[in-house]
């Protein structure tokens, strides 16, 4: 498989996910107004599973994670610093 670096390099156009926020508020059932979103990153639901897969069907090159608010500064709002390399590993 070659690399997505050399794959720009060449000049190929790669098209990206977007509007996990979007996808994950409509699947997600834990994801109430005010809670981290990043907690369905430990749910075994798999809904982020679903979310990659549908881009990939879609004809995404790359799929991000559900790792935009995974920092501890962000994290710290909702009290779950302390989660963070979890929420992150898992994602």
């Amino acid at each position: 498989m070659e690399s997505i670096l050399d794959r720009v390099k060449r000049g190929e156009i790669l098209v990206v996910d977007g509007a996990m926020g979007s996808l994950l508020m409509a699947r997600a059932k834990d994801l109430i107004k005010g809670k981290c979103p990043e907690l369905v990153n430990l749910s075994p639901a798999g809904i982020l599973e679903e979310i990659a897969r549908l881009y990939l069907e879609a004809g995404a090159d790359i799929v991000q994670t559900n790792t935009f608010g995974g920092s501890p500064l962000k994290l710290s709002d909702y009290h779950l610093e302390d989660k963070m390399e979890e929420i992150n590993r898992l994602q």
